[in-house]
This record gives C-alpha cells, structure tokens and sequence, in this order.
C-alpha cells in the first residue's frame, strides 16, 4: 500500500450503552479516500476520533503516524471541516480565518496574506469582509472548507463538505479538493451520496450502524445502485420547469411535489448524476441543491447488508 495515512485496529466508541462504532480495523494509504455512509452510520465520530476531539472507548489509531488523543502537534497537520453549522455570527470571514492562522503561531501579516490566499482559492474573496450572521449555508460550507485548507495541512478531513452548496460552488470545491490531492495532500472525504465520492475518488469506505461495511468495493457498490432507486430531493423555486426537464431524462420515473421542490424516483443514479450535472451548466435551472433523502439511502445499505451475507 505504500505510505500508511491511517491505521485503526477494533477501534470502538461507546456512549453509555450506545455504540457509536464498533471494532472497527482498517488502514489507508495516500491519496483521496471517500467515507460513505447515512446519518447516524458513526462517520461523525470516527471523524472525531481521527482528528483528536474525541478519545475511544477500546482499541487503537494512528494517523500520520502519531496517536490524535491530546496531539497539538498532529493538529497542525490536519485541516478539519466539521459538519455542524456552529460559527461565530458577529466575526467576519476574515475574523473567522484568522483565529486559527493566529493561533498556530502566524503574525498578523502572515495570516492576513494567508487568508487572503485561501480565500481566492476558494472564490470568498468578495465575502470574506461580511459578518457571518449574513452568510447563506452555502458561504458558511465554503468558510468551514477555507478553514480546513489554511496552512497546507497534510491531510485534509472533511464531513460533508458540500452539504448545502450551489451546483457551481461544489464543482468548484471538488476541484480544489482534487488539486490539493495532486499537491501530496491526503483526503478523507465523508458523504452520505456515493455520486459525490465516486467525483472524487475510487476508494471507498461505507460505515453503517457503527461497523465498517465494505472497504474499496466502489463497483460492488455502483452495480447494486443500479438496482435500488433513489428518491432525490431537488430545491428550487422553478418546480414546473424542472419537473419537465427531469422527465426528460430516462432515468427518471417519476416526480413527486414538495414544499421547497420537486422529487424524482431516480434509477441507475450514477449515470443520472453526471448528466444532470452537465445539464446544470449548460441550462442554469434555478436548482439550489440537490440530494438523495436518507430512506432511499438505507434502502440502499440493506441491499448491500444482504448482499454481504451479514
């Protein structure tokens, strides 16, 4: 495998008598590796327990080769972007960046150029004067990943970094996480959609329910989405015109109103994604976001359960 970025061996998290994940062992060379799985699957607390903000119950990791428990000095090679909204509403972007390139030992003019770098890395050069009590989700993600980027960190963890992103500003966002992968930067990327994994990555781990599922099974896992369909959620004040263009495609079998949208019954999704996504550059419809609803996604991992024969 080559250089080893983590290694985890019956890795368990208790919380009380609930199991958050359980004896889990993998290990993970360089490169961009996806983590998939549903809400409450344990990628959030694996996350926690990779970058040091949590401590396990049972078993052992290394990642960059040091333990992440009580590790300032790990810290610094890892850039972090949680999943949860909280951030400071009254600070500016720029007041945001700035705490963490402070507190790791920048001047003032350093940080400053350093911020000013990764802001138009990530195309919030426009915002970053703004309070962030009047960022979208969107611009706060966007933040939250610029966060993650200061420094140069040597491995990048991620926990759903796109969540709530327009269309252009995720394309752009896989670009910069792909460019940075080609700079020597290693990628833990957590998502709920395989679509956005398998952008990113041919390398994959799925967690469900606190168990590590399968590791590096993209394709076993792309041929059973051909047979479980997706019900995919798409946000937009245009639900009209959308509907007839989604049935357009003949991937789609059916669409479904919603109160901020439309949804569409959706098989073979994999090869459904890519065309609409070209289908947003080229047409611009007003589509805000868009993603798979979680009981189509643990429809998906049940199919997958049975067909592991556990």
């Amino acid at each position: 495998m080559g250089e080893v970025t983590l290694e985890a061996e019956r890795l368990t998290k208790w919380y009380g008598n609930i199991i958050g994940i359980n004896d889990v062992n993998m290990r993970i060379g360089g490169g961009i590796h996806g983590l998939l799985g549903v809400n409450g699957s344990g990628k959030s607390t694996l996350i926690k327990i990779i970058t040091g903000m949590m401590r396990q119950s049972k078993g052992s990791i290394r990642v960059l080769g040091e333990e992440p428990w009580d590790n300032p000095r790990l810290r610094r090679r890892i850039g972090y972007c949680p999943e949860g909204p909280s951030m400071y509403d009254e600070l500016t972007g720029e007041e945001f960046l700035l705490r963490k390139a402070l507190y790791h030992g920048l001047s003032m003019s350093e940080a400053l150029a350093e911020v000013k770098r990764i802001a138009e890395e990530v195309e919030l050069t426009d915002f970053v004067a703004r309070k962030l009590k009047g960022y979208s989700r969107g611009m706060r993600q966007r933040l939250k990943f610029a966060n993650a980027l200061l420094l140069d960190p040597e491995l990048l963890v991620l926990d759903e970094p796109l969540n709530g992103t327009d269309p252009f500003a995720r394309l752009r966002m896989m670009e910069v996480i792909r460019e940075r992968a080609r700079g020597g930067a290693h990628v833990l990327f957590a998502s709920h959609i395989l679509f956005e994994v398998e952008e990113l990555t041919e390398n994959v781990i799925v967690l469900h329910k606190g168990t590590l599922l399968a590791e590096g099974r993209i394709w076993e896992i792309r041929a059973l989405m051909d047979k479980v369909p997706l019900k995919i959620f798409f946000r937009t004040d245009q639900p009209y015109e959308l509907s007839e263009a989604l049935l357009a495609f003949q991937e789609v079998e059916g669409i479904f109103k919603h109160p901020s949208g439309v949804v569409a019954h959706v098989r073979r999704p994999l090869e459904f994604y890519p065309k609409f996504q070209r289908y947003i550059l080229e047409e611009r419809p007003g589509v805000e976001e868009f993603y798979p609803l979680d009981e189509s996604l643990e429809n998906l991992f049940s199919y997958l359960l049975k067909g592991a024969g556990t």
